[in-house]
């Protein structure tokens, strides 16, 4: 009554029939199982202590522009009125406590004679 698929050898391909593509369809229309986003156990985020976050308000031109939260350390250096100096870092490598900034050039602490 039914006849059997025939299996061509050799071939890059398999023969289907319309029932083997729907069985396919359905098969793909199910819900799938949900998979891990990660391997290991996700670690939560710190918490700080409120106690060591200061909130600043950026303001230009007498406008609030941004709201920031920082450590206290960060807050202090930024609260301190520093001058924001912009550099190419090709040609300057300014390193933290031992680069000063004298005379609009970035000078080693100790070699007042730099050379660019």
């Amino acid at each position: 009554m039914f006849k059997r698929r025939r299996k061509i050898p050799n071939t890059p391909y398999e023969q289907m029939t319309i029932l083997d593509l729907v069985k396919v369809w359905i098969i793909s229309k199910l819900p799938k199982k949900k998979q891990s986003v990660s391997a290991g156990p996700i670690i939560p985020e710190p918490t700080l202590n409120e106690d060591n976050i200061t909130y600043i308000a950026i303001v230009l031109d007498g406008v609030v522009e941004d709201v920031m939260r920082a450590q206290n350390r960060l807050a202090a250096l930024v609260l301190s009125n520093p001058d924001f100096i912009e550099f190419d870092p090709n040609k300057d490598r300014p390193q933290i406590g031992r680069t000063k900034y004298e005379d609009g050039k970035f000078v080693e602490m100790g070699n007042k004679d730099h050379e660019e």
